[in-house]
Order: structure tokens, then C-alpha cells, then sequence
């Protein structure tokens, strides 16, 4: 279950409930604290001794990670670590259920992906879709797409870290605000080089480049609209990819 909570910077966040078995079972592991400064208030983590404001539980990597070790949420579950907190990944192309994928949202990162591999491959980077990069300390995001210099081996028990990342791409309709703010910052901050938002509210592809980590922005920001060609700069070579070959307009119903 989830809920859709606004943060202090007014960006919507589906953060996802805990049922009290799950709460227990995190106490009964060890992953929390067993004091009386921490409790579950509708569904959620939150510290009684702080203000309102701040009352939200961080939780670190290593507490998620505990979490579905111990099975407390389940492995390939979409949710993600974001700045300590449990959000529902949300890959709807407009509306409905959050828990279902669009299918224009699934059929533009397959097509995404597929260019990629064709234009990367040769370079020997490894490519990952929808699966959980680790940032030390409270983000374990899972972008639509991430690509790595590294084979595929080297993944074979972790996580890719911000360091082994050359590119990382969201695929964003009801997220958009979302992948533009929390997750730039958290992009930015941990110096990820290029960040790419395929916008499906505006048919367009936005490019971030220059991370500035103590800001936690990116100072370049550029965007590329259907009739384009969008480069990524890859060692000596500069990959340049058409936004039409994997950004396809949504037909009127």
C-alpha cells in the first residue's frame, strides 16, 4: 500500500506503508532500534522526539537491504530508497493504479534500451533496466535504464555504485517533478555524470550534465524534442542517438 504525501519542496511522494507485522519483524531482526522514540503512525516510520517536519524515519541502505534480506519487503518489489524514505516507483503513463506499468512507458524503455545496446555494446558497457543502483547512506533508486563501463560480471552480488555509472535515465509521465527534483539531487550529488529524463508529458528527452555535488544540481540542462538528436560523449567517441528512435507519440484515444 502506499500513499501519496507531500514533501516541504511540494513534490508528490507515493510513499509506500508498513503493516505492524512488518514493523515487528524489522524490531524483531534488529534492523530498528527497539525504543520507544520510533513508532508506526499510519503505516509509517516516524521519530515522536523531532517536529513535525522532520518526523520521518530515515532509513539507511543498510536497513533496506536488511528489509528484503529478511524478506520484510520482497526482492524486485518496485519501491525505492529515496533520501531514507520508501516510494512507490511510479511508472504509470498518466494515471490509474500506481502499482501498474503504462504501456507506452514499457514500450519506450524497451526501444531505449535496444538503441543503447546497439550504439554502447562495443564500447563494453553493461546495461541495466529497472534495477536498484547503490548511493552510500539513504538512496537505493532503481532507474529505468543505468549504464555502466564495467562487465556484466563485476554485478554478479552487488549493485552498481555512483562511481561505475556513466549514464542513468528515467522515463518519467506522473513522475516528471519527482525524477526533476529528489532525484536530480540525488543523481547530482553523487556526482553520477549524466542524468537523462525521457518526458513523456512533453515528448522530449532532458539532459543533465555537470554535476554540482554540493548543491546537489546539475549546471548543465539541455532538452531534445522529437525532430533531434541527442549525443552522449562515451571516451574519445560521442554516440549520438534520434530522439524519434525510441521517443514515440502517444496516439489520441
Amino acid at each position: 500500500m502506499s500513499t501519496n504525501v507531500k514533501t516541504v519542496n511540494r513534490v508528490a511522494l507515493h510513499l509506500e506503508h508498513l503493516t505492524p507485522a512488518q514493523h515487528q519483524a524489522m524490531l524483531q531482526a534488529g534492523i530498528l532500534p527497539t525504543c520507544e522514540t520510533i513508532e508506526l503512525q499510519d503505516g509509517l516510520l516516524v521519530r515522536k522526539d523531532l517536529s513535525a517536519d522532520s518526523c520521518l524515519l530515515q532509513l539507511t541502505v543498510e536497513q533496506y537491504r536488511a528489509m528484503i534480506d529478511a524478506g520484510i519487503l520482497p526482492d524486485g518489489e518496485s519501491v525505492e530508497l529515496l533520501e531514507g524514505l520508501l516510494v512507490r516507483k511510479d511508472c504509470r503513463d498518466q494515471c490509474g493504479d500506481i502499482h501498474a506499468v503504462g504501456p507506452r512507458h514499457t514500450s519506450i524503455r524497451k526501444r531505449l534500451l535496444k538503441v543503447l545496446v546497439e550504439a554502447l555494446s562495443s564500447h563494453g558497457c553493461h546495461f541495466q533496466s529497472q534495477l536498484p543502483i547503490t548511493i552510500p547512506g539513504h538512496n537505493e533508486p532503481q532507474p529505468d535504464l543505468a549504464v555502466m563501463h564495467a562487465c556484466e560480471d563485476e554485478y554478479l552480488g552487488r549493485n552498481p555504485v555512483p562511481s561505475e555509472l556513466l549514464l542513468v535515465i528515467e522515463v518519467a509521465h506522473n513522475s516528471l517533478e519527482l525524477d526533476r527534483l529528489h532525484k536530480q539531487r540525488i543523481y547530482a550529488e553523487a556526482e553520477v555524470p549524466e542524468y537523462w529524463i525521457v518526458n513523456l508529458h512533453d515528448d522530449l528527452v532532458e539532459v543533465y550534465r555537470s554535476p554540482n555535488a554540493s548543491q546537489g544540481i546539475y549546471l548543465d540542462c539541455l532538452e531534445f524534442r522529437l525532430d533531434e538528436v541527442v549525443s552522449f560523449r562515451l571516451e574519445k567517441d560521442t554516440i549520438r542517438l534520434p530522439v524519434a528512435s525510441f521517443v514515440t507519440v502517444a496516439r489520441a484515444a
